[in-house]
This record gives structure tokens, C-alpha cells and sequence, in this order.
């Protein structure tokens, strides 16, 4: 339908415009628009542009983005706060059945990822609960009495074989579903090893945490506090994986897939040509030796040949 509405207004513009009676259309409404985790751009504005003869006069508002407030950290449980402000207010582990089972009824194992001691007889009730793939939510006391919040979501125990073995859509799902929308989260993930690296993990992670967002309040952009997700990987015997380079793999691998999904969240209207040549802008002078040429207007007529 969309296609269709383009090719009719093409139509129309080239009639109107041989008949000499072409009028620009008038300046479009901007809705506010929100970015989480991106940098801020105020008062990016619209460049009158020629297109196929005539002057296309977009809207002129103003696009407000506003910084956004998740981040994603990844390495050893012991980064993330266990107490005070910055004291997790959810605490995740994700893993096929009998790995986070083996998990939890190690209780010296289980403090040591969490942070705090869990009751096993708890922890198998939550995973009881569970009826195939899927996740359960608990609060659970830890020494002091204090109540924490537990989260044990289960992957699928059978995949195809054009799946990944840990099923890394299923992690964003889960992940999407069981993890609040406020304070900072510390995420286990369970179960890799030689043949299940880390960053492809990490990927389906930042998939779960998208940086682009329009959601609203009262008609306002939604405000939303700065947190920390922390995500940390153990085998199959709960041993953390700490190695340097398969976290800054994670770290960079997450970047790039929280970019793509801004990019292609970012609606067209308020995307344009000239916002991804400066998204292209950036990334090129983030990187040594790489340089960009940019084509616009005339010149691009000029140099591609595209009639």
C-alpha cells in the first residue's frame, strides 16, 4: 500500500509540474523523537533538495533527541554492584533446564553469581513452574532478610538444526519479557563454551535493549532513568568466563547491533539521506585510515548516471 501511495504521488508531482502548476506541499508536523542509549542531535533541521526538477520542500522542525539511559556492560559477576544505589534490582540467569538447575542446587556457586544466597528448594519450585521453554519470577530472602528479586528463564531443550544451540531468539524474547523496565539488571547467561562463544550471545542481548524509542507520557517524550545492564557468561558448571578479548568481542559486537536496530527502527521521515551520511560520517572518523566521499545533488547527477 505503501508502494502504491508513492507511485500515485510521483504521478501526480510530474503532472503537476509539466502543467507548470506544482505547489509544495506545506510543512509537516514533527513528533518529538526519543533515542535510548544514542547521542543527542538538537535542532537538526531540513535542507530544501532538488529532486527530478522540481524543489522539494520538506518539513523544517525541529527533531529533539534526547540521550538515552541503558547500557550494556559485560564481565565477571563481581562488576556488578551487589549493594547501595547501584545494587541490581533484578538478577536474571538464563540457560537450558538442567544447567540453571545444576546451578541453583550449588548454593556456594549460585551466591557467587548472584550475589546473595538463594533457597534451593525455592529456586526448584520457580523452575517447577516453568512448562517447557519459559520463565519464572521470584523474591527471595537473602541473609540479611532482605528481599531479591530472581528471574530464571528457561531455553529450549530441543532445537532444529539451523538454530543455534542456546537459541539466541529465544534469549531476546525472554530477556524482553522478564527483565523491568526500571534499575539495573545483572544477567547470567549459562551454558557456553568452545562451540557456543559469547558474542553471539551478547548480540541477542543488545537485540532485547533497542536504543530507539517514541514512546510518550502525557503526550511528552517518556523519561527514563540512567541503569546498567551487566551481563555476565558461565559454563555449564556455573565457572565464569572472564577471558579479555571475548568481552571486548561483546562489548563491540553489541554496539554494532544496537546501531543497526536504530538505523532501521528510525522511521523514513525522520532518517533521511543527508541523517545517514552522517551516521556514515561518524562511524568513518571513528576508524583510522577510513575516509568518506559524499555525492549530493548536482554532483551526484553529474558523476552516476541513473537516466
Amino acid at each position: 500500500m505503501r508502494g502504491l501511495s508513492a507511485l500515485l504521488l510521483t504521478q501526480q508531482l510530474l503532472l503537476r509540474s509539466t502543467a507548470g502548476a506544482f505547489v509544495a506541499p506545506a510543512a509537516l508536523p514533527v513528533p518529538s523523537l526519543c533515542l535510548r542509549g544514542g547521542s543527542a542531535f538538537a535542532g537538526l533541521g531540513r535542507a530544501v533538495r532538488p529532486v527530478l526538477g522540481y524543489r522539494q520542500h520538506t518539513h523544517a522542525g525541529v527533531v529533539g533527541l534526547r540521550a538515552g539511559s541503558t547500557t550494556l556492560s559485560f564481565g565477571a559477576p563481581a562488576a556488578a554492584a551487589t549493594s547501595g544505589a547501584d545494587k541490581p534490582a533484578c538478577t536474571v540467569l538464563i540457560g537450558k533446564r538442567e544447567v540453571v538447575a545444576g546451578i541453583c542446587s550449588n548454593a556456594e556457586a549460585a551466591a557467587q553469581l548472584f550475589g546473595f544466597k538463594a533457597d534451593a528448594a525455592v529456586t526448584a519450585a520457580m523452575l517447577d513452574s516453568v512448562d517447557g521453554s519459559g520463565s519464572a519470577t521470584s523474591f527471595v530472602l537473602d541473609d540479611s532478610g532482605e528481599p531479591q528479586r530472581l528471574c530464571l528463564a528457561v531455553l529450549p531443550d530441543k532445537t532444529s538444526r539451523h538454530n543455534h544451540p542456546l537459541s539466541v531468539h529465544t534469549i531476546t524474547t525472554l530477556l524482553d519479557s522478564c527483565v523491568p523496565s526500571k534499575g539495573n539488571v545483572h544477567v547470567v547467561l549459562a551454558g557456553v563454551s568452545a562451540s557456543t562463544p559469547p558474542a553471539p550471545l551478547a548480540a541477542a542481548v543488545a537485540k532485547a535493549f533497542p536504543l530507539y524509542s517514541l514512546k510518550t507520557q502525557n503526550g511528552n517524550p517518556k523519561a527514563e532513568s540512567a541503569r546498567d545492564i551487566h551481563v555476565s557468561f558461565v559454563d555449564a558448571s556455573g565457572t565464569v568466563m572472564q577471558e579479555g578479548g571475548a568481552m571486548r568481542a561483546c562489548e563491540a559486537v553489541s554496539q554494532g547491533v544496537r546501531l543497526a536496530c536504530r538505523l532501521v527502527d528510525t522511521a523514513p521521515e525522520q532518517m533521511s539521506s543527508e541523517d545517514f551520511a552522517a551516521e556514515c560520517r561518524k562511524v568513518a572518523n571513528a576508524l583510522p585510515g577510513v575516509s568518506m566521499t559524499e555525492l549530493v545533488g548536482d554532483e551526484l547527477r553529474d558523476k552516476v548516471a541513473f537516466f
